[in-house]
């Protein structure tokens, strides 16, 4: 019985060590009903059983942190207003700033995706992923009208575009580290985009993180930058 315990204490310390900035679902529920029916076989006198329920295990952990995004840079503004992490094999676009009014940075996969981000109509080849932070007070997302909520924010900015992109989702509200924030998905012709507004100071400061990918790619999109808007920390203008 200790040799068993002792293999598995091994197999999970091979589970990769993810960075802390993680958008990551690791669910061992399936690890730990096949360790049980391990032990029950040990207990039982049957190896055979136990060492087959071991492979299951394996294979099992191989997958466990499939969809794991690992943000390995970090980028701080110059004022220490904001940071956020981005992913190790990605490329800095450019940091722009307008005083205490807006920011901008962009962070692509690759250097076309940087090129991509002054398009209004962006065109990524298949696999690249371009992520644009809009950091600023709210008439800079308004066009100097002033919603009173989240809710009216994210309205205001659908009505902006869905003239021009009429195939926008369903608005969905959630936290993003204790702040309220809400995000939706719309396309063109040559690009898929997951817009997210962060919501730092209700009615006069937000973020915006907008992702953009190939068309058809939104699935490979929505983690990493559900990742980097969990990375966000903001500080100086609050």
């Amino acid at each position: 019985m200790r040799k068993l315990l002792v293999v598995l204490a091994v197999m999970l310390l091979a589970i990769p060590v993810m960075a802390q900035e993680e958008a990551c679902d690791i669910d061992l529920s399936e690890v730990e009903t096949l360790l049980s029916e391990a032990q029950e076989a040990v207990d039982a006198g049957d190896t055979s059983a136990a060492l087959a329920l071991i492979g299951e295990m394996q294979a099992a952990l191989e997958t466990v942190t499939d969809g794991c995004i690992t943000l390995g840079q970090t980028f701080e503004a110059p004022d220490d207003s904001f940071s956020f992490s981005y992913p190790d094999d990605w490329v800095f676009g450019e940091y722009d700033s307008e005083g205490s009014d807006l920011a901008i940075v962009f962070v692509g996969s690759s250097a076309n995706a940087i090129e991509e981000a002054g398009g209004n109509e962006p065109s990524l080849r298949s696999g690249e992923q371009l992520v644009g932070l809009f950091f600023g007070t709210l008439s800079t997302f308004t066009g100097g009208e002033a919603p009173e909520t989240l809710e009216s924010v994210i309205e205001s900015m659908i009505g902006d575009i869905k003239d021009e992109y009429p195939n926008i989702s369903s608005v969905e509200y959630f936290t993003n580290n204790d702040h309220r924030a809400g995000r939706f998905e719309f396309s063109g012709d040559t690009f898929a985009a997951r817009f997210t507004v962060i919501e730092y100071r209700a009615g006069e400061r937000y973020m915006m993180v907008i992702g953009i990918a190939a068309p058809d790619e939104m699935d490979a999109l929505r983690p990493i930058v559900d990742a980097i808007a969990l990375s966000i920390r903001v500080e100086g203008r609050l």
